[in-house]
């Protein structure tokens, strides 16, 4: 995306911005903790749907918690009246926060994904076991 831009290609501006993100972000960050963080989102959407209230909320949660294992998002400003430097947040904007979670969670998210439905399945089973204990139990009485 970034080499076509440098080439001269128009590109959204949006895109451009996501795609320089993500390049940032692989310079900082080891691949596997953001493949781990990726995929610890994906499976709370899965495990929690109700905790996004969209699509659209997860990804740019998504794309705020990748971009927060790093200080590229955290910006420092002198405070005259205190003498302090405040760290400040910097966010992406709301269309490239979505577009760079949504290529996160499409390229790294199926993992997740399987993760959520192995628990799934655990956590069933062990309600079925935990439901024949309890009918064994009252057998017994």
């Amino acid at each position: 995306m970034t080499a076509r831009y440098r080439a001269g290609t128009p590109i959204s501006k949006v895109e451009r911005l996501a795609a320089c993100e993500l390049l940032k972000l692989a310079e900082d960050v080891p691949a596997r903790t953001v493949v781990e963080t990726t995929l610890a989102m994906v499976v709370l959407w899965e495990l929690e749907p109700h905790a996004f209230v969209s699509d659209e909320a997860f990804w740019v949660q998504l794309a705020r918690r990748v971009r927060a294992l790093t200080d590229m998002n955290y910006g420092e400003r002198y405070v005259h009246t205190t003498g302090r430097v405040k760290r400040t947040y910097r966010d992406l904007s709301l269309r490239a926060s979505i577009l760079m979670g949504r290529w996160l969670a499409e390229t790294l998210g199926i993992g997740g994904l399987h993760i959520a439905r192995l628990e799934k399945e655990e956590a069933d089973r062990q309600s079925s076991e935990r439901q024949k204990l309890h009918v064994a139990l009252q057998e017994l009485v």
